[in-house]
């Protein structure tokens, strides 16, 4: 059954029975469009970590380094407009990390290869 705005009326039918139920459909009833957002970008280049995000800069841009044991390796707070942050990577092991990268809003961890 199809409902639009307005509609108030509808019939179920179960094991052989019928009901009626009255449902009100609102304006805002079902799954509302996500904005679309920016992919997020992680890689090891050479002797550092960059991270491309698309935050703007009302909310300051956490990121953390997880070790495949979920273990906080790094963390660091940065103010400022999208675009790339670099870490130095020499300390980290052969391995799968995860960046996790976001503000007070939105947050994602994106897994990084690193391969000595």
């Amino acid at each position: 059954m199809k409902a639009a705005p307005g509609d108030t009326r509808g019939r179920l039918l179960l094991a052989g029975c019928c009901y009626s139920i009255v449902i009100t459909v609102e304006l805002s009833t079902g799954v509302s469009q996500v904005a679309e957002q920016q992919p997020m970008r992680a890689w090891v280049n050479g002797d550092h970590l960059v991270v491309e995000h698309h935050f703007g800069d009302k909310y300051p841009v956490q990121l953390e380094l997880l070790n495949e044991a979920g273990q906080l390796h790094q963390q660091m707070r940065v103010v400022g407009p999208p675009g790339r942050l670099t870490v130095p990577a020499t300390g980290l092991a052969s391995g799968i990390w995860c960046v996790r990268v976001g503000n007070d809003q939105v947050r994602k961890t994106l897994p990084v290869v690193v391969v000595r």
